[in-house]
This record gives structure tokens, sequence and C-alpha cells, in this order.
């Protein structure tokens, strides 16, 4: 799902790049429909929000009782929570890169999110290790409550950005430098990724 949307997101910057309005229509119909029509990018927020918030909350009855859900439920929630969780983001961004909600966007235009996204790929990479660590150096066995479950997930993101920063100080920046000063200009295709996607 990664791929797809950076692929849609390629198709909204050859969208931009036609200046014709008619050539606009008639290469990218559904882009330009969303770009024009508030009814439709309100409703596609909507919709991926919801899809957000209910994979976020709709395991609440199980953490507060874990035998009640019957196996079916257990393998729907599994098979149907992380392409859902997906669909729904990518609705939303969809959403951005076509105009609307501009309150988001501006909101997360800010500089510190640009920190926050400097720091996905370190997070991604040592959260398993942080939960393992967070879980199992515990001195007592754990009864997982819904508010320890929300206490040990907040604990866990503080761990992880706070070594991702670590992370990306001392080996990402120092490497990335590096690589941009001496390989970089032999190996890049950014002359030709600026002429086909940004002139």
């Amino acid at each position: 799902m990664g791929v797809t949307a950076a692929l849609l997101y390629m198709k909204v910057l050859d969208f931009r790049r036609i200046p014709d309005e008619n050539q606009r229509k008639a290469k990218h119909p559904f882009i330009n429909f969303v770009h024009h029509s508030t009814v439709f990018q309100v409703v596609l927020f909507l919709v991926g929000f919801a899809l957000v918030l209910t994979n976020l909350l709709i395991g609440h009855s199980a953490i507060a009782s874990p035998y009640s859900w019957s196996m079916e439920e257990n393998a729907l929630y599994f098979t149907l929570t992380r392409p859902t969780y997906a669909l729904g983001i990518h609705m939303i961004l969809f959403n951005f890169w076509c105009g609307g909600f501009t309150f988001g966007k501006a909101f997360m235009g800010r500089p510190i999110f640009r920190v926050l996204g400097k720091l996905a790929f370190e997070s991604a990479l040592i959260t398993p290790l942080m939960v393992q660590l967070i879980y199992s150096t515990l001195p007592n066995g754990l009864f997982v409550q819904f508010n320890k479950v929300l206490e040990l997930g907040l604990g866990n993101v503080v761990c992880v950005m706070c070594a991702g920063i670590i992370l990306y100080l001392c080996f990402e920046y120092p490497f990335k430098r590096l690589i941009e000063f001496t390989l970089l200009p032999y190996c890049s295709h950014d002359e030709a990724y600026h002429l086909l996607y940004v002139r």
C-alpha cells in the first residue's frame, strides 16, 4: 500500500504540472474530480478518519476481557486491522495532496513534524526491541488492562522517540552527510527526477 500511495502521489504531481484545465480533465479525470469536489474531499477525510479511529479503539472490549471474543472475531480483527488502518491513512493523505483539509495540511507542515518525520525510520527499526525491553524487564507478571496498555503504549512512544533522536544524531545524520559529499555526486539520479517531476 505504501508503493501504491507513492505512485498515486506521482500522478498528483503529473496532474499539477499540466497548465491547461481541459488537458487535466482528459488525462487525470479522477484526480481532477477530487481537486474540485469539496463534498467528496470531506467524505474521503471523514471515512479515512473513521477507519483510523475504529482500528485504534475496536480492541477495547478484548483488552478488558481477553476471552470475550470468539475465534472468528479474533481472525477478522487480525486480518482486517492493518489493511483498513493503512487505507484510512492513505485516504487522509490523498485528501491532503488534492487540496482538501487545508488546516490539517498547514498543521502537519510545521517544523516539529519535519523533525518527527526524520525519526520515522529509526523509530520503526527499534520499536520491536523497545517493546520487548519494556515488557520483558518488568519485575512481576502483568495483567494487561486497558489503562495499563495505554500507559505502556505512551511510554513506548516516549522511549522510542528518545532513542530515535540519539540514533539519528549519532549515526544517520553523520553517515548521510558523508555519503552526500563523497558517493552521491557519482550515483545520484536527482537531476533526472528534477527534470521529470519538478519542471
